[in-house]
This record gives C-alpha cells, sequence and structure tokens, in this order.
C-alpha cells in the first residue's frame, strides 16, 4: 500500500498557527479561471456523495454515501463519463460517507485517496483500506491543515485543528477556490470544530456550503454560518429520514445568513456550475438572492447565459439536463409510468422511493422510451 503521512512539517506548520493568532495562516491562493467547474451533490438518500468535475477534464469524489449507493453512484460516474477520479476524499469513516467507495474504487481507476489520520475498528473502514492497497491508489493521511492541488486547482484542507473523540469531528473540511468563487465541503463537523474554524482566522467565505451533518442541530453555530456567509447551502439528506433531519433551527440560521437552501431529499441530485465569477445550478433553482456577507449580492449567471459561454466539447456535453424532445415534462395530466430525473439522467419506475421533485422530473410511457432517450435504470427499483 502507497502510504503518505505529513507528521513532522504540518505539525510544525499547526504550532506555527496557532502560536501566531491563525490569522489566514493557509495561504489564500486564488485560481485562474478558464472553463467551468461542475459539482453535482448527488441524491443519496441520508448521506453524502459530492462529483467535481474540473474545468481541465480532471474528476474527484469526495465521500461516496451507503454502501447500499454503489449501484447508483457508479451509474452516475459513468453517465458523466467518468472512467478515472483523480482523486478520492473521504472525510470521515462513517458509513453513510464512505459505504459505497470501497466498490467505487475496485470499479474505477483512482489515483490518491485523502482520509483522515484517525482509525475505525468497522468492516466498512477495513473494507475500504483493502480497497486501496488491492486497487494501487495512493493513501495520503491528512494530518494537519494543508493546501493541495485538486484538478490543478488550488484546495485547502482546514482541518485537523486538534484531536477529538467524536468521529464526526475528524471530518476533512475541504475549501476549494475557483476564480472569484468557493466551495466548501464540511463533512459532519460539530459545534467544536466549527467553533475551532472560526477561532483559527483561516478564510471561510465560501458561495457554495455543503451543510454540516446533513442539518443538524449539533453543527451549524450562527457565528460558523455568518463566517461562512453562503450564498447557496446544500443539504444532503434523506427523504422521512429517522434523525427528523434537517433541524429546523439550523434551517433558520441558513436563512438568517442570507443563504438559498437546497435539499436533496426535495430536489434530488443538484448540480453548481462555475465559470469562475458566478454561480448557477442547471435546472435554474439559484434565485441569486444570498448574501455574501460582503454588503453585496452575488448575481447567478442565468442558467441560459452559462450554457451560451460554455465552450462546446465534449466535457461541457455530460451529463445533460435538457429534457429530450420524445418525453414530456413532468405534469399531473402528462404523468407516466416511467420518471426520469433530468439530472441524473436515471429513470425510475412511479413508486420509487428516490423520485426526484416535480420540476426534475420527465415522463415516459415506457423504460424503452426512457433507454431511447438516454436514460438508464435506477439500480434502487430497476425503473
Amino acid at each position: 500500500m502507497r502510504k503518505r503521512t505529513r507528521s513532522i512539517f504540518f505539525g510544525l506548520l499547526a504550532l506555527v498557527i496557532f502560536w501566531t493568532g491563525c490569522t489566514s495562516s493557509l495561504p489564500q491562493t486564488g485560481n485562474e479561471a478558464s472553463g467551468f467547474l461542475e459539482v453535482h451533490f448527488l441524491d443519496v438518500g441520508q448521506a453524502d456523495c459530492a462529483l467535481l468535475q474540473f474545468p481541465a477534464g480532471e474528476d474527484v469524489l469526495i465521500d461516496a454515501g451507503n454502501r447500499a449507493d454503489a449501484d447508483f453512484i457508479l451509474d452516475y460516474l459513468e453517465e458523466a463519463g467518468v472512467d478515472h477520479l483523480d482523486a478520492v476524499v473521504a472525510t470521515h469513516p462513517h458509513e453513510d460517507h464512505i459505504g459505497a467507495m470501497a466498490d467505487i474504487l475496485r470499479e474505477v481507476e483512482t489515483d490518491v485517496v485523502f482520509l483522515p489520520a484517525v482509525d475505525a475498528d468497522t468492516n466498512v473502514y477495513t473494507n475500504l483500506l483493502y480497497a486501496i492497497e488491492e486497487t494501487g491508489a495512493e493513501e495520503v493521511r491528512v494530518e494537519s491543515p494543508e493546501e493541495i492541488s485538486l484538478g490543478g486547482i488550488s484546495a485547502q484542507f482546514l482541518t485537523p485543528l486538534d484531536t477529538y473523540d467524536d468521529l464526526n469531528n475528524t471530518s476533512l473540511v475541504l475549501r476549494l477556490s475557483y476564480g472569484d468563487t468557493v466551495f466548501l465541503f464540511t463533512g459532519d463537523i460539530e459545534k467544536e470544530v466549527e467553533e475551532d474554524l472560526v477561532e483559527s482566522g483561516f478564510p471561510l467565505k465560501a458561495d457554495v456550503l455543503k451543510v454540516p451533518h446533513h442539518g443538524s442541530d449539533t453543527s451549524n453555530t450562527e457565528s460558523f454560518l455568518w463566517a461562512v456567509s453562503p450564498q447557496v447551502a446544500i443539504v444532503s439528506v434523506g427523504a422521512d429520514n429517522d434523525y427528523g433531519l434537517p433541524n429546523d433551527g439550523a434551517l433558520e440560521r441558513l436563512s438568517a445568513v442570507g443563504a438559498q437552501v437546497l435539499r436533496t431529499d426535495e430536489e434530488g441530485t443538484i448540480v453548481v456550475k462555475s465559470d469562475g465569477t458566478t454561480i448557477a445550478l442547471e435546472d435554474g433553482l439559484l434565485t441569486g438572492e444570498g448574501d455574501t456577507g460582503e454588503g453585496d449580492t452575488k448575481e447567478a449567471l442565468p442558467t441560459e447565459e452559462m450554457a451560451k459561454k460554455a465552450p462546446v466539447t465534449e466535457e461541457s456535453t455530460k451529463p445533460s439536463t435538457t429534457a429530450p424532445e420524445t418525453a414530456t415534462q413532468g405534469t399531473a395530466e402528462t404523468e407516466g409510468t416511467i420518471v426520469g430525473n433530468k439530472n441524473s439522467k436515471i429513470y425510475h419506475n412511479d413508486t420509487c422511493s428516490s423520485l426526484p421533485k416535480e420540476e426534475n422530473r420527465v415522463y415516459f410511457d415506457s423504460a424503452q422510451e426512457a433507454q431511447d432517450a438516454g436514460y438508464r435504470a435506477c439500480s434502487r427499483c430497476g425503473g
């Protein structure tokens, strides 16, 4: 197994950070923007999974849902044209974040896997470590805040800042800057880490926030959310989950900082695009009303304008979110027996538990019609 750690240098870096008052100690490097960065927040129910597709064609996966999500994620990767992953980030060892990761590594060639420097005595985590060894991917344990390159773009791991007993708090927090736009991925961090991040002085401001811990009230503190001040907050959460997430208090605090909240249990898979200056959602959900926390509003680039600016390449055409001309978009009068998801290009039967929100649906009269339109069967219901 190729394993790399950064204990001495970054341990000293962490001490320097705290001794010097933690004022923006990580570099706040900008990135020249050329082309489009796409971030796909996959609808994996009560779990997390995000696919990042970079302008030069690199692909990165952050978390991988539950074990039962493996077929869905692999189908989505195939539809998105992903046959190689430049990097995978396992934010922390819980099953709803790494459940399908071993299966994905065994199916999709992967260069490097980033993990927190912790261990967990669980079958799913052990299986992941075996998969890394079997496939020859490089294993990198992140032991301190550090800057890395993802897809040729500068990114920073902002954690770990301390030693924590709760595995949720060992989550790797990743801040990705593309041009003037910023994405913040937070795993399942709780209040303790949020407070440490605010006190660290690291740059937290972001346009798009992957909401911590599925919108839990044990996370999403007022001080942290104000420090991030996202325009858009993505909650990865399962419909009618047993935990009552997202928490109403967390949603109220997100609203108070001016964030537009989008939930995978309501919208299905959510795709955010950045041209380096503005962000937009492919299905037009973005209102552009989120407060940037800098006294102005970052206007969203209209979806149709972004499409006009996008270079016409093989990469820019996958996965398409335009409904095929042969399909009728969902209304009560036109509802058929097969329901397609315009974002994921997956079709379901009309009783599937993973049906997308109404405005994201395309209806077909048969599975064959859906297949002819370029859709694939849902791995859960079989279509």
